[in-house]
């Protein structure tokens, strides 16, 4: 912003500028040496500071100081920095300086052939004990600042580090640092670090080492026998075959050797699988399942994506929210398969349990209130225990309102989220056969011939049913 103006004055006639710098912190003064008397042009400078509405008034000695030397060496004056606001001191922001890469969940790719080793995590979560894992960077507060106009320029509130350490990390107070009590494996639970102890199974799950629990990871050396139960709140590495057993995870599952379950039993699996193959299995994760070989006549579900890219799906059921990848669907022999994609299992379950609990609600509602209505009619006639009961239907009805009302909301949150995954898509890379039902969010398609891959099956935004095409598109 700039005011320049020729000053008139019956005793000195004075040409400056007056420059606002952008940031308006600062008012700049360019002249000519000042021939007369310099504290008059000081004057007319206030006055054109007034007229600026500039709220912060300058030195004035200083500024005579420099106008007079200005005369004396006969130099103009140029940017000189006549008023100065207070500049803001930006706040510090907390953070957290990780001494290691122990959360990549991406997985190594090949530089030449571009292929993906999903047996090659990018992150390494494996920690030595006294290891120190993490930095804290304290949040410091900003200051406000004021311009040239007085006005206040805010700051922001610096944002605080949320996290604490688990029973198995230690706080150093003079380092600012979180540090491994013990060896294991860096996990983070919402604002809680720690590590989980690795639990190594030596010659696998069976009759020697029982069922397997444990708060941490498990390694497992060997088979998971049939008729066997791990539950591992951590992950689990299961370096041989998964036999028909019950496994709950609450991280990655690991199957080295593949997965070859029976439909009774279950595996319910918080993070990713990775499989070489999996049969005959019962499956729920809320990450992705990644089968390197085959997926064979298994009831497979998904919150995010089911990878066999390489493989094929034979039969079953495979339901995945983000998507679903396959080399190749079905088989000549028409075996039934359905890849459903675009439905979330548990928002679904979710909408059926809420609805369910709304028609126990609105039944209850029907019985109460006829009884309350007949009591509020006897009012004046109804006994101490009777005006109870009715104080109690009142509050009881109240209740039952709430709870309808609170989960319509509820219902109606789950149903945004249900539609969020219209996009999904599935991609057949190799084969499709007859006899493979496709279906996205709401729409089916049945595979009526063998068709050869690519083929992209999405919701079409204009028909709202699924079309096939061969556009893939990688990220």
């Amino acid at each position: 912003m700039e005011d320049t103006k020729t000053q008139n004055n019956p005793k000195i006639e004075a040409i400056f500028e007056l420059k606002i710098t952008e940031d308006k912190l600062s008012v700049f003064l360019s002249c000519p040496s000042v021939n007369d008397n310099a504290e008059e042009f000081s004057q007319q400078v206030l006055g054109r500071l007034d007229e600026m509405k500039v709220k912060i008034k300058p030195d004035i000695e200083p500024l005579l100081k420099v106008l007079n030397e200005a005369k004396t060496k006969g130099k103009d004056i140029a940017d000189y920095a006549l008023v100065k606001g207070v500049p803001p001191i930006m706040p510090v922001h907390g953070k957290i300086e990780w001494s290691g890469d122990y959360f990549n969940e991406g997985y190594y790719v090949d530089p030449e052939t571009k292929r993906i080793d999903f047996h090659r995590q990018l992150g390494d979560p494996n920690v030595e004990k006294d290891v120190l894992l993490a930095k804290v960077v304290y949040d410091k507060q900003g200051k406000d600042g004021r311009d040239v106009f007085g006005k206040t320029i805010s700051v922001p509130k610096p944002k605080k580090v949320l996290l604490q350490g688990g029973p198995n990390v230690l706080w150093d107070e003079k380092a600012c640092a979180f540090i491994s009590k013990v060896a294991g494996r860096v996990v983070q639970r919402g604002h809680i670090v720690d590590v989980d102890e690795t639990m190594f199974v030596k010659d696998g799950v069976g009759v020697e080492s029982g069922n397997i629990e444990h708060k941490g990871s498990v390694i497992i050396d060997g088979d998971i026998d049939s008729e066997f139960c791990v539950d591992v709140f951590g992950d689990v590495e299961v370096r041989g075959l998964v036999y028909a057993c019950d496994i709950k995870c609450g991280g990655n599952l690991t199957c080295k050797e593949g997965i070859n379950e029976n439909i009774a039993k279950k595996v319910t699996v918080n993070g990713d699988i990775l499989a070489k193959y999996i049969m005959n299995a019962t499956i729920e994760a809320h990450g992705q399942i990644i089968a390197n070989r085959e997926i064979f006549q298994s009831k497979i579900k998904s919150k995010s994506e089911v990878h066999c890219k390489q493989g094929r799906v034979l039969g079953g059921e495979i339901m995945a929210a983000k998507g679903i990848f396959v080399g190749e669907a079905g088989s000549k022999g028409n075996a039934n398969t359905l890849l459903i994609a675009g439905i979330d299992f548990q928002l679904q379950n979710k909408l059926k349990s809420n609805d369910e609990n709304i028609k126990k609600l609105k039944d209850a509602l029907k019985k109460l209130k006829p009884v309350y209505k007949k009591l509020s009619n006897m009012k004046n006639y109804l006994k101490a225990d009777q005006k109870e009961k009715l104080t109690e239907l009142e509050f009881k009805i109240y209740e039952t309102e709430d709870g309808i009302e609170s989960l319509e909301k509820e219902n109606k949150e789950v149903r945004k989220e249900i539609y969020s995954n219209k996009k999904a898509t599935i991609i057949i890379y190799d084969m499709v056969y007859p006899g493979v039902v496709l279906r996205v969010f709401d729409s089916q398609y049945i595979i009526e011939n063998a068709l050869a891959g690519p083929i992209v099956a999405g919701i079409d935004p204009v028909t709202g049913e699924i079309a096939l095409s061969s556009d893939v598109k990688e990220d």
